[in-house]
Formats: structure tokens, sequence, C-alpha cells
């Protein structure tokens, strides 16, 4: 298997609190395997690519229970994990003042009638002024830190928290997932000011 470079396990340590022992172990593996993979990163390519053994024997059973089953049935929570996340980027970068963040939903395509939570939505790389383009996926809302570095002038969103959207009146709408993630990071730093920047759908 690939070998965590210094410089980032710091960074992959900070979270090793929110995982069981064997749950982090699978963590650190599928880090590794998210930036060897190359080109879609699904999660079977990314599996096979925090091994470099080769070449994947398909002939037999795929060998990836461990790894599927840290997404399905490990004990670790995704709430607990962006908590720690929002943690780090607080705390190690110079955030003076009110923090600006930023909300947005995002299609991630996916396809298949065994896909939980997928639904279709509208695809907003692909409309136009004219025409609304739809497709089928997972509609994630994500609220993320704008931070400007300091050498550049550029700005760089961090995401802190994200909540599923799925299609349907029982469900939340994307405002007002966003709404409860601002709550929610408001109530866990409640010392810190924020500024809330999205379009016109989050305006309400």
């Amino acid at each position: 298997m690939w070998h965590m470079l210094p410089t980032l396990a710091p960074f992959v340590y900070q979270f090793r609190d929110v995982f069981t022992a064997p749950s982090f172990q699978t963590h650190q593996l599928l880090v590794l395997g998210l930036i060897m993979c190359l080109g879609r990163r699904t999660l079977f390519r990314i599996f096979r690519s925090a091994s470099p053994s080769g070449l994947h024997d398909f002939s037999g059973p795929h060998g990836f229970d461990a790894e599927y089953n840290f997404f399905e049935r490990s004990a670790w929570t995704p709430s607990d994990l962006f908590k720690r996340l929002a943690l780090f980027i607080f705390t190690n970068l110079p955030l003076a003042g009110g923090i600006r963040l930023i909300v947005d939903d995002t299609l991630l395509h996916k396809r298949g009638v065994h896909v939980w939570g997928m639904g279709w939505f509208r695809d907003a790389v692909a409309s136009t002024k004219t025409r609304v383009a739809t497709a089928s996926g997972h509609n994630w809302v994500v609220l993320a830190v704008a931070y400007e570095i300091p050498v550049g002038g550029l700005i760089m969103a961090l995401p802190v928290m994200a909540r599923l959207h799925q299609s349907g009146e029982e469900f939340p709408s994307c405002a007002q997932l966003a709404r409860d993630m601002v709550q929610e990071l408001m109530q866990q730093y409640p010392n810190r000011q924020f500024l809330l920047l999205g379009d016109g759908e989050y305006s309400n």
C-alpha cells in the first residue's frame, strides 16, 4: 500500500478521535486512494487505487468489503467529522472578524436503480440562459468558509458541512438544509460572527 506523506499525516491525524481504530486505518487508506486515483473517482476505483499491487482480478470477489462497510456500517458519523473539520479550519487559519460563509448546491451525477437518495435535479453546468437541463444524481448542499490566501489574493472555498437534498415535498428544501447547517455552526461557535453568501435560492 501507499505510505502517508509526512506533510499530510498531521492533517489526517487530526480526525483520529472521530473513528474507531480499525475505521481510522480504513480512513487513511481511502485518503491515499482518493489522492492516487486517476480519472473518475468512484468508490470502487478509489479502493483499487489505494494499493499499488497491480491489475485487479475481476474473476472473483472484489475483496473490498471493509472499505464498503466503512460507509455503510462503521460507527463514525459525518456530523462528527464535519465538526472536527470546522475546528481544524477555525483554529489553524487567521480568520479575523466576520467569517464569510458560502452556501450552494451541487449535483453529483449518479445512475442506477439501487442508488439511495438519487433524484432528478437541475444541472447548472449543462443549463443555459434559455434551456434548463436536468440530470439524475445526488444533490448536495455545501456550506464552505471563504478564505483569502494572503499571497495572490486567491479565495478558496473550504467546505465545513454538507447535507443531501432529496427530491419530494416531504424532504427539506435546499434553503432549509442551509439554515440548519448555519444554525449548527453558530451553536458550535457562539462567539464568532458569520456573513452568509448565496444566490437567490437561499434568500428566503
